[in-house]
């Protein structure tokens, strides 16, 4: 888009977004061109977010079949494939276990660490001593200051001290 307004673009960064979003003909330069092949793309995206699940679950199968044939190569045979298929299953479910596990100690760490590009979490605000009926500028106060973490507070101190 920065191209076909005029910006100069270095031919590197413009190689590796084009490659980002899957457009390879460098003709495409106009900005409905390079609108309608990010509208393909997000449908690419959506479709494979629709089928997620299944291809992760054909991903696990593949994954714990090669792992079942790097540990004993001798089960490629047909007549042992009922022993692959049980150690097949077998190591399917303790990778979903160990996936399901995985999810849910980044859930955990997620809620003990949350990230700060949550929003606005905490606001320090002026405390003037209980006897003092002014308004108090925040600018040019010198005195101590309480921290607002309280959602609820936050939504009155934010507006108040703007």
């Amino acid at each position: 888009m920065k191209l076909s307004k005029g910006v100069p673009v270095s031919a590197t960064t413009l190689k590796h977004y084009r490659s980002a979003v899957e457009i390879y003909d460098p003709g495409i330069s106009t900005e409905q061109h390079i609108v309608q092949e990010l509208i393909n793309t997000m449908a690419k995206l959506h479709k494979f977010q629709t089928r997620h699940k299944e291809l992760w679950s054909s991903h696990l199968d593949a994954s714990a079949e090669a792992k079942v044939l790097k540990n004993n190569p001798n089960l490629q045979c047909d007549s042992v494939k009922h022993i692959k298929e049980g150690r097949k299953e077998k190591i399917t479910k303790r990778l979903q276990h160990r996936e399901n596990m995985c999810r849910s100690f980044w859930k955990i760490w997620n809620l003990l660490h949350p990230r700060s590009s949550q929003g606005l979490s905490k606001v320090n605000v002026p405390d003037p001593p209980a006897s003092t009926t002014t308004v108090i500028d925040p600018k040019t106060w010198t005195g101590t200051w309480k921290p607002i973490t309280n959602p609820i507070d936050l939504a009155e101190a934010i507006p108040s001290g703007s």
